[in-house]
């Protein structure tokens, strides 16, 4: 079995996760067994599963592991539902919130999700204090019980199984700020034992070699958040294969390979390299200049992130006269290193001189940053009374449609892994204009064929290729039948001969008379 390790899926996956997704398809279309492994406690974890299209059998998250609920199926529970003793009556305060009266006094207080079903429940003392929060799974079922201390402080929190046994434990204290610090997690009659643990990367590593075992032993680990695995994958006891996916860059600054320090949880691999089995990434150039950095202690695997379905290489390709004339869209994240500032100034230059070009940018910001870096670039549009040309259309699905009218897209990033946008946008025939950065636009861009290929942070160059291009449909779309064809290049079949060459063969080679995959 194949397992690939992340944090969590959101309902707004990012490219990391998608791309995980895509793999285990990828896998199972060529009859290797392969599951994304998550390890944070998300409610709603299995709606975002139905929401990105993915069905339970190939997702296990470690809560839902203990709690016994990987398949558990069950309706939201609502506020009309929610159990209540005799004495108790329901108050609603306001679309979001209930109150649970008994003796003309609060009890409790239900609060909703944007759904309308429950989210958590409040239980209140005679102070009216939180003494109690339990929050209910998108399912139906009471999942966490969290306990409170006078001053509102957590200090122990139980994660349930559906007929309301704690299953797993966490011990709190706080820190000289005042904050909770879980001090200790308790796994509870696991296969009749109770276990403890000093920190999650140890209750992790516990939980991989766990499922590592139910799925006959002797699996492949392979690590995409490493923030999330790579600790918990050099504390593992039982026989894995072991790798990490980097997605991003290998060194502290992107922008300096030679001579910057490697990312400190690639740097778990490298410490442990007599575990590792490699270091897989998008492009060959990355592995090249890693292999150089840290002088191949690990092997290093070239597989691109993504790959084109054959659904989308067989699609009829869009007329260019279809398109909307002198739309341009971004498919990036609003966040610094993207450097959308630069996008956004460009497009002005450029409409100054063409008055029908508009630009769609899509993509979410980054909420551990409060957004800092969205709300600086809607209010440079803002200031400058951009908005009836440039508009932010947030986090999308299901991109088809509007590849589909694009004329161009453009990308700006300081650095990149790969970028699956470029690659999405070729698959359907947009022409790119990219930053030639460290890594992946090079590979995917032959410059004056299916886009450009611009200088790193060459502002004025950039608006003057945008510009140039928008003026040009003829030479523009025959960038999108160039950009069709090369799509071609990452087929799901050359994307397979890599993983299938490079992990699946060598893995079976390693575990020969142990474990079988594929064809």
């Amino acid at each position: 079995m194949y397992f690939f390790i992340t944090s969590k899926i959101d309902s707004t996956p990012s490219a990391i996760e998608l791309a995980m997704i895509n793999r285990q398809r990828l896998f199972t279309k060529h009859r290797v067994p392969a599951m994304i492994v998550t390890r944070n406690y998300v409610r709603d974890l299995h709606q975002n599963m139905h929401q990105v299209g993915l069905d339970d059998e190939f997702v296990v998250n470690m809560y839902d592991y203990f709690q016994g609920t990987t398949d558990y199926e069950g309706d939201p529970l609502t506020a009309a539902n929610y159990p209540r003793v005799k004495g108790e009556t329901l108050v609603r305060v306001n679309t979001r919130e209930f109150d649970v009266i008994q003796r003309n006094q609060r009890r409790k207080r239900i609060v909703l999700n944007p759904k309308g079903n429950i989210d958590y429940v409040d239980i209140l003392n005679p102070q009216d204090a939180v003494s109690r929060r339990d929050y209910y799974d998108t399912r139906g079922f009471l999942s966490v019980a969290q306990y409170f201390d006078e001053n509102q402080i957590i200090v122990f929190e139980q994660h349930l199984n559906p007929k309301r046994q704690p299953v797993l434990e966490t011990f709190f204290r706080p820190n000289e700020h005042h904050e909770p610090v879980a001090t200790h997690q308790r796994v509870l009659n696991y296969k009749g034992n109770t276990y403890e643990f000093e920190d999650w990367d140890q209750l992790t590593a516990f939980f991989l070699d766990a499922i590592n075992t139910e799925f006959g032993g002797h699996g492949t680990m392979i690590v995409d958040r490493s923030d999330a695995g790579m600790h918990p994958l050099v504390e593992m006891t039982t026989t894995a294969r072991k790798y990490e996916f980097l997605h991003s860059n290998f060194t502290l600054d992107p922008l300096d390979v030679v001579n910057s320090p490697i990312v400190p949880y690639t740097q778990i691999g490298l410490d442990h390299a007599d575990q590792m089995n490699g270091f897989i990434m998008s492009t060959q150039a990355e592995c090249d200049d890693m292999t150089n950095h840290i002088h191949n202690i690990v092997p290093t695997i070239g597989i691109p992130v993504g790959s084109v379905s054959d659904e989308r290489l067989d699609a009829q390709p869009v007329d260019f006269s279809k398109r909307q004339a002198g739309k341009v869209i971004a498919v990036a994240r609003l966040s610094v290193e993207k450097q959308l500032d630069q996008l956004i100034k460009a497009i002005a230059y450029v409409h100054e001189k063409l008055p029908q070009v508009t630009l769609d940018i899509y993509g979410y910001g980054d909420s551990w940053t409060g957004f800092k870096e969205e709300k600086r670039l809607r209010n440079l549009v803002n200031s400058q009374q951009w908005q009836s040309f440039i508009s932010f259309k947030g986090f999308v699905h299901d991109l088809t449609p509007v590849y589909d009218q694009a004329q161009m897209m453009v990308l700006t990033s300081q650095y990149e892994g790969f970028n699956l946008g470029i690659l999405e946008a070729l698959s359907h025939g947009v022409p790119v204009v990219a930053y030639d950065v460290k890594y992946g636009p090079s590979d995917m861009i032959e410059d004056g064929q299916n886009g450009r290929l611009i200088p790193a942070n060459n502002l004025v160059e950039l608006g003057k290729v945008i510009l140039g291009l928008l003026r040009q449909p003829e030479q523009l779309a025959e960038m999108s039948e160039a950009a069709y064809g090369r799509s071609s290049q990452f087929s799901e079949a050359k994307v397979w001969q890599k993983w299938n060459d490079h992990v699946v063969q060598p893995d079976i080679q390693a575990m020969r008379g142990v474990a079988t995959y594929g064809e």
